[in-house]
């Protein structure tokens, strides 16, 4: 499928305005012209609120900006990130030490939960 004639006249999209309307088709074909996003894929981002729109006269438009601000990588939200996630539990020094002890002289053990 060859590009709309716009997007072939202008390939560049930095020859685009940063507020100049294109459709969907022409966004597709600029910013991605092998993929890995359609149209297909910029109506499903529409739709998740992703990209921002404009409707005229029954078409759906965007412009160079709103690709760019949805191009920008962000955290998923109510997904932890590294940093969010509970550190690991931490024993007092020579805890380990203790315990390896305990066990090498058939002192007391505790079993974990569902062990016998």
């Amino acid at each position: 499928m060859s590009a709309p004639a716009r997007v072939q006249a202008r390939p560049d999209p930095a020859a685009w305005e940063l507020d100049e309307l294109m459709s969907l088709p022409e966004a597709a074909a600029l910013f991605w012209p092998a993929g890995p996003l359609s149209t297909h894929s910029l109506r499903v981002a529409v739709r998740d609120g992703a990209l921002p729109v404009t409707i005229v006269a029954g078409k759906i438009l965007t412009t160079r900006r709103s690709v760019l601000s949805m191009s920008v990588c962000r955290p998923i939200p109510g997904r932890a990130t590294s940093s969010d996630a509970p550190a690991a539990p931490t024993r007092p020094p020579g805890a380990f030490d203790a315990l390896v002890a305990q066990v090498r002289s058939g002192g007391p053990r505790t079993t974990r939960p569902g062990r016998r």
